[in-house]
C-alpha cells in the first residue's frame, strides 16, 4: 500500500493467469471483489452471486468451479486473514462465557462480553447463543443442521461466526479512524457537516477551500496511536456542492 500497488489488479492477474490492470474493468473489478467480499469470509456461492450482480464493476458469470478458485486463492494468498478468523471464533467462545482475553497485538480486548477498541469504545455480544435453528426460532424450523453461535439484531435473529465478528471490527476500527479525525479537525475550528462512511464534508468560504482540504487530508493521513505503523491515505476535491 505504501509504494501505491494496485492489489485488486495484482490479486485478479493470480487469478486470470495475465495482466490486469485498471484498463481492465471487468477483470479488475472481480480482483475487488474477492478482495473486500473474500477478507470477511465470503464462499464460492456468494462470490458467484455477487459477481453476477455486477456490485463491483461489470456483471461476470463464474462457474461453480471458478467461484471456489477465486475462494481458495483469496485464502492461500491471505493467511493471516484467516488466521485472525480462527481467533475471532475462539473470542466468540470467550464472549459468550464472560471472558477475558487479549489480541496478540494488543489492540483489542475481550471483557465482560464485549470487545473492546482502542479508545475505550466497544462492540456489544451480551445476547449471543450457541444454538440450532430449532433451539432459536421453534421447532417447525428444524433444519438438521447442528448448533451455531446466533446474535440478536434488528430483524430479531442472525448467524454469526469468525469472519463474520470480523468485519465486526475492521468496520468500527475504521469509524475510530474517521471520528477521531472529525473530533481533531473539530478541535482546530473545523466542523464536519457531513460524513458519510470513510469521507467527511466541511462547508467553508471559497477563499479558504484549498487550504482547508489540504488541513483535512494532513489529519486524515495521520496514524493513530494505537497503530503508528498503518498506512492511511486520503484524496478530496473542492466543489460548489456535494458530488
Amino acid at each position: 500500500l505504501r509504494e501505491g500497488r494496485d492489489l485488486y489488479s495484482e490479486l485478479a492477474t493470480e487469478f486470470y493467469g495475465y495482466a490486469v490492470n485498471k484498463t481492465l474493468p471487468k477483470e479488475r473489478g472481480l480482483g475487488k471483489q474477492i478482495t473486500l467480499s473474500c477478507g470477511y469470509g465470503a464462499g464460492a456461492v456468494s462470490i458467484a452471486a455477487t459477481s453476477l450482480s455486477g456490485s463491483y464493476g461489470p456483471p461476470i458469470k463464474l462457474a461453480p468451479e471458478e467461484a471456489l478458485k477465486a475462494r481458495d486463492l483469496y485464502r492461500s494468498t491471505h493467511p493471516h486473514v484467516v488466521k485472525f478468523w480462527e481467533w475471532c471464533d475462539w473470542a466468540l467462545g470467550a464472549l459468550y462465557r464472560g471472558e477475558e482475553a487479549v489480541h496478540p497485538s494488543g489492540a483489542i480486548r475481550v471483557k465482560d462480553q464485549r470487545i473492546y477498541l482502542p479508545n475505550g469504545t466497544w462492540i456489544e455480544y451480551s445476547g449471543l447463543r450457541w444454538a440450532t435453528t430449532a433451539e432459536i426460532f421453534g421447532a417447525e424450523h428444524e433444519d438438521g443442521e447442528g448448533p451455531s453461535w446466533w446474535e440478536p439484531n434488528r430483524k430479531g435473529w442472525g448467524r454469526t461466526w469468525g469472519s463474520h465478528v470480523t468485519a465486526d471490527i475492521c468496520q468500527a476500527l475504521a469509524c475510530v479512524v474517521i471520528k477521531t479525525a472529525m473530533v481533531k479537525l473539530g478541535r482546530m475550528g473545523y466542523a464536519t457537516k457531513l460524513q458519510v462512511h470513510d469521507e467527511l464534508v466541511m462547508v467553508v468560504p471559497d477563499l479558504s477551500a484549498g487550504n482547508t482540504l489540504l488541513l483535512m487530508l494532513g489529519v486524515l493521513k495521520t496514524p493513530p496511536a494505537w497503530a503508528p505503523d498503518i498506512p492511511l491515505d486520503a484524496e478530496g476535491i473542492v466543489s460548489q456542492n456535494y458530488s
